[in-house]
């Protein structure tokens, strides 16, 4: 920092030492400006700096402008500027001050690394608009890379009908990084389902009082089935086929588990295993053993509870009642085991 100063306060004698013209709002502009960066306001000498440069875009005020850029961080604005400065060698100014600027633009490219944005086809031909640290960039396909600041970045690429691609990243001074983007198009957003309208019913028209009544027609008797109320001998039936069969799981999980420690307590304990091997085998015989015993005649009673309930549900559909009002008889047949 002290080094850019010292340059400021170098490359600003030569511009006070100049003789102004009278009247020339340029040299007044730029003796303002020298004045501001030496009383340390360099936001107010960057505007008359800029200012200076749009009246007269000259190597001079470029150079000027860029000193300020560097002292505010503006890096990328002071490469621009001085490359564009050095860009006249045969300037008297430029000539005196060459050295310097040098010097200066060096200070900005270790501040700044490149970044190469590439896109497919598809970005190219929709010219996808390129955002760095939320500023315009361009559109796709990019003329040149991008000279962005070291340090964290974002880069944002969009296009009509595209989901955005954002992507952050970090860029070392100096480095030279090459980002390929691809955009995946959006999804199309289904219609709604059309509603179908639904025509009114047209109601009955109220039966005339004038209308004779009809003569009452015969009741016509028809047969008619009753099913005894049945219990729920079908759940309890199913429910106990199930326990069964989770009982019986487990039982036989259990022996298979208390065949293999078994085995293992064996073939460890004759060929001299530790106390301390041994005990967990022993435990886990033991609790296999136990929960076979318990789950299995578990399983055997639940099997048989379902059996009867499943015998006493066809025993109570076997009972069918047929009943025939307004007859001189009744048919009734009953089924029983």
């Amino acid at each position: 920092m002290r080094a850019a100063w010292a340059l400021a306060c170098l490359l600003a004698s030569g511009t006070i030492g100049a003789q102004p013209l009278p009247g020339d709002p340029l040299e007044a502009r730029l003796r303002r400006g020298v004045e501001l960066r030496r009383a340390g306001q360099d936001e107010a000498a960057f505007a008359e700096f800029e200012a200076a440069h749009a009246l007269r875009a000259e190597p001079r005020t470029a150079a000027q402008l860029a000193l300020v850029c560097q002292a505010t961080g503006r890096w990328i604005r002071a490469e621009v500027l001085l490359r564009e400065a050095l860009a006249a060698p045969d300037d008297p100014w430029v000539r005196r001050n060459r050295v310097a600027l040098e010097r200066a633009l060096a200070v900005a490219e270790r501040h700044l690394a490149t970044l190469e944005v590439v896109g497919g086809a598809a970005e190219q031909e929709a010219h996808a608009q390129v955002r760095l640290n939320d500023e315009a960039v361009g559109a796709l396909p990019l003329t040149r890379p991008v000279r962005v600041v070291a340090g964290a970045a974002v880069l944002e690429v969009r296009a009509e009908g595209f989901d955005p691609f954002v992507r952050r990243f970090e860029i070392a001074p100096g480095e030279r990084v090459r980002e390929r983007v691809s955009l995946v198009r959006r999804r199309p957003v289904a219609p709604e389902t059309a509603r179908v309208p639904v025509e009114p019913v047209p109601s009955a028209p109220p039966p005339s009082l004038a209308a004779p009544a009809a003569p009452a027609a015969p009741a016509v008797v028809t047969p008619r089935g009753e099913r005894v109320s049945a219990a729920p001998w079908g759940g309890l039936a199913l429910g106990s086929f199930i326990g069964a069969g989770v009982a019986l799981g487990v039982g036989a999980a259990a022996l298979v588990v208390r065949e293999a420690a078994a085995a293992s307590f064996n073939d460890a304990c004759e060929q001299g295993a530790t106390a301390g091997d041994c005990g967990p085998l022993r435990d886990r015989t033991a609790f296999s053993e136990g929960v076979a015993a318990t789950a299995l005649p578990v399983g055997l009673l639940l099997s048989a509870a379902g059996t009867y309930f499943v015998v006493q549900r066809a025993r109570q559909a076997s009972a069918l009642r047929v009943a025939v009002t307004g007859r001189a008889f009744v048919v009734q047949c009953d089924w029983r085991f």
